[in-house]
């Protein structure tokens, strides 16, 4: 059997062959890719979620700890983005005093993720100034209503 192609045939039939190994795995590799990054958010969202869930059950617990001290009626406690789902601590206390006992009540209380901590300061007399300006502004808020 004698081959009527020629030399230059030859080689542009292996050139295409060669190409189309070329894209098919260069297709191949970007679909791994792809699947390896949804499989790697999809493990994301589920550390997420059950952070989520433990920080709820935790928070259960630990409100009613907080509510029982006066110096942290002012502290809210909820779930934050940051780290896969972390304990958010936020309000404000009225001293440096008062910071160092919360943080260590919620140490102590051995939470299931790191703990943010979004507290202010704010002295009583800033508060009372706060107060104070609230209620001026409502009263100017109730005479611009009543003409």
């Amino acid at each position: 059997m004698d081959d009527t192609r020629t030399e230059p045939t030859k080689r542009f039939y292996f050139l295409k062959i060669g190409l189309l190994v070329l894209i098919i795995a260069a297709v191949a590799a970007e679909v791994s890719q792809r699947f390896r990054a949804y499989s790697e958010s999809k493990q994301e969202a589920g550390a997420y979620f059950a952070n989520e869930k433990a920080n709820d059950l935790h928070i259960l617990v630990l409100s009613p700890r907080l509510k029982m001290d006066a110096r942290f009626s002012k502290i809210e406690l909820g779930n934050t983005s940051h780290n896969n789902c972390s304990l958010l601590v936020s309000g404000h206390v009225s001293s440096d005093e008062d910071l160092e006992a919360l943080k260590l009540l919620i140490e102590e209380s051995h939470p299931p993720t790191r703990p943010r901590y979004y507290v202010e300061i704010l002295p009583p007399e800033v508060l009372r100034e706060i107060e104070r300006f609230k209620d001026v502004q409502q009263g100017e808020a109730n005479e611009g209503k009543n003409p």
